[in-house]
């Protein structure tokens, strides 16, 4: 057996990044690539959006108290456990019960959460406000032992 060098071949080197795929340092600028988002995101659920989202929209209003002065009488308080107990249940209640309608829900989850990635602090607030007007004025229809 030969203790030469040239008994193992080594690769010269690894060939260099390309410079449009090396991502930037601030990893999460508005200028990030979407493309990944579209690799990680659920699948498609075709013309459920509007309905996934209403059915979000009511249980956040199942699942969240709402500020003081919009209490009703005979209310009652939901505590943060009970919050994702109630959320967690309705969503594996769904996927059984309407695994497209689901999908759809998934989704808009996926959308949301990126939209808000990429915005400044200012512009979360407002769409943050809007969202809880509009939940708040859902959650006056709803009956009050809805989240029981």
């Amino acid at each position: 057996m030969s203790d030469s060098k040239t008994s193992r071949m080594q690769p010269a080197s690894r060939p260099a990044a390309r410079p449009d795929a090396v991502s930037s340092p601030n990893a999460r600028s508005p200028n990030v690539d979407k493309r990944w988002f579209d690799i990680l995101a659920p699948p498609k659920a075709r013309g459920r959006k509007r309905k996934a989202r209403r059915w979000l929209d009511i249980l956040t209003a199942r699942c969240t108290n709402g500020i003081p002065r919009e209490r009703r009488p005979g209310a009652r308080y939901i505590s943060f456990d009970e919050s994702v107990r109630i959320r967690q249940s309705s969503l594996d209640e769904l996927e059984v019960r309407d695994p497209l309608l689901y999908r759809a829900v998934r989704e808009v989850m996926w959308d949301n959460l990126i939209s808000d990635l990429g915005i400044t602090r200012e512009e979360w607030r407002l769409r943050a406000t809007r969202h809880m007007r509009r939940i708040a004025k859902i959650r006056a229809t709803l009956p009050l032992d809805v989240a029981t």
